[in-house]
């Protein structure tokens, strides 16, 4: 089925999914490539879930920033907070 033969109402119910290669991955997290190949063989929570298309990885967009939010730490280090002098 080509693009011109969906109708208004078909598109608007299709879940388009934007894939990301992994150097627009690496730039967006800002690491590095050799980074996202390892964690991706080592498997585990830092890992990105990713897709397969033939030898082509890539990442859903949706994912990567679902990984992110995951990512996000809250501290209660006392380095956060003031220090009375003297």
């Amino acid at each position: 089925m080509t693009q011109a033969s969906y109708s208004a109402s078909s598109i608007a119910t299709l879940n388009i999914i934007k894939l990301l290669t992994e150097q627009e991955v690496a730039a967006l997290i800002r690491k590095s490539v050799h980074w996202l190949r390892r964690k991706r063989w080592e498997g585990g929570t830092e890992s990105i879930p990713y897709r397969k298309l033939g030898s082509a990885v890539r990442y859903a967009e949706s994912d990567v920033l679902k990984w992110i939010e995951q990512h996000v730490l809250q501290t209660s280090s006392c380095s956060t907070k003031e220090v009375p002098h003297g």
